[in-house]
């Protein structure tokens, strides 16, 4: 078919790209009419969904310019695709090796080399990752893909270089521990990086579940090697905040959070992140700990990150917790109280006051006076009722004055009394109930 003058005009309305100076016709004018037509020819067989003779067209073009344009494979590899799609044996084969030599001609006549290998590292994946002969080679892609493009390297690359990493490895490829832990924390940067400058985040999440998933079926992700590599990494770079979330990620994932190496990870994040979340885990983990004192600075940097009444009313009960176990009663109180002021429905703040009223008589005894001796076990039973805690209330009532107490200190009950100590309230007087 030869193209008339009529021919090119339209041809050039269809692609005016010709017009540019991105293509490099032939001098040749024969030559340079011969590309122009196999141009339109395989173009209009591809949108029209004749693969092979698109293909067959292209051919001539491969061969005769193949600096002509880089549209030559960027088409080239959309048509073998689709010719893969519908082969199968030698044939499928034959097409796969074909898209794989497009992407490295227009790396030849047109560079980007890092934008293409991008390409071609995922088609490879698909094509051949179930031939064992060629896991080399993907790694080696792969590899060399990871180092061109870094952070802006493909979204499908992620799973599929781990799961390369995966295949490489598992068939004797020459990784060990160490180099899949530094091409895990590779990959996994990378996500991070991406969900920090706009992806989908879920997506990336989902995407750092499977890459979490191949790690462990590469390398024993256990406490031990946790609290041994990873530890040691984060002592060598005690401010490396993406290390410090993959320790917490695979802590969890391990279950290892009550590992030392969990805690300093998390006290990691906490500094440069701070988050309410974190920071009550810390409080929670210290004061399992024994390490009340630090727990309570914790608890109080979550207070000040709470954003909701039900958030800072868990905080201010965990604070009376530790006060509590410390034996600060005046501060224990204040916190429970203002966990129940916050949050109404957290009545068994009221029940822990009265746990610290019940045990603060041998404290606040004096020995002179029955009747003031054992009021406070009445500040108690009045903090168990508003808690609605019925036998904490009975146990409590047990403990009040009797009778003769009332009368032989010249008390009615009814009377207004003042508990002193540190409880440091007004009750009214009740008696026990006879045996």
């Amino acid at each position: 078919m030869k193209l008339n003058f009529l021919t090119i005009v339209l041809v050039a309305g269809i692609y005016p790209v010709f017009g540019q100076s991105a293509w490099n016709w032939p001098e040749d004018e024969q030559m340079k009419e011969m590309a122009e037509e196999k141009n339109v020819l395989y173009n209009d067989a591809r949108k029209g969904g004749d693969f092979e003779s698109a293909a067959n067209d292209l051919s001539w073009l491969l061969e005769n310019t193949p600096d002509l344009n880089p549209s030559l494979y960027i088409n080239g590899v959309k048509i073998y695709k689709e010719l893969t799609k519908s082969s199968s044996g030698d044939k499928q084969n034959q097409y796969q090796n074909k898209v794989m030599e497009l992407y490295d001609l227009r790396i030849k006549y047109f560079n980007h080399e890092a934008q293409v290998l991008d390409r071609k590292a995922y088609d490879a994946y698909r094509y051949y990752k179930g031939d064992k002969s060629k896991y080399t080679w993907l790694f080696e892609l792969f590899e060399k893909t990871y180092e061109l493009n870094g952070n802006n390297i493909g979204s499908p690359n992620l799973v599929a270089y781990m799961d390369v990493i995966r295949r490489y490895k598992l068939t004797g490829g020459e990784l060990n521990d160490d180099d899949v832990l530094d091409r895990y924390t590779k990959v996994t940067d990378i996500i991070d990086y991406k969900i920090a400058n706009g992806s989908d985040k879920a997506k990336m999440e989902k995407t750092k579940n499977f890459v979490d998933k191949m790690l462990t079926e590469m390398v024993t992700v256990d406490c031990d090697f946790i609290s041994t590599n990873l530890g040691k990494k984060l002592k060598e770079k005690p401010d490396d905040l993406e290390l410090a979330k993959k320790i917490l990620s695979l802590s969890i994932s391990a279950g290892c959070t009550n590992q030392d190496i969990f805690l300093d990870a998390a006290k990691v994040v906490q500094k440069q992140e701070p988050d309410y979340g974190m920071a009550k885990v810390i409080g929670t983990k210290l004061a399992a700990d024994g390490k009340y004192e630090s727990a309570v600075s914790y608890y109080k940097a979550a207070l000040g990150l709470a954003d909701t009444n039900t958030e800072k009313a868990d905080i201010y009960f965990e604070l009376g917790r530790q006060y509590t176990q410390r034996g600060m009663k005046s501060q224990a109180r204040a916190n429970f109280l203002k966990s129940v002021q916050t949050d109404p429905t957290r009545k068994k703040a009221y029940k822990l006051i009265g746990d610290l009223y019940m045990t603060s008589y041998d404290e606040c005894k004096k020995g002179e006076s029955k009747v003031e001796d054992r009021a406070v076990f009445i500040a108690a039973y009045n903090m168990y009722k508003m808690a609605g805690e019925a036998k904490a209330m009975a146990s409590a009532k047990a403990q009040f004055p009797s009778i003769e107490d009332l009368f032989t200190e010249n008390y009615n009950e009814g009377d207004s009394f003042k508990v002193g100590c540190w409880i440091n309230m007004t009750v009214t007087l009740q008696r026990r109930p006879e045996s």
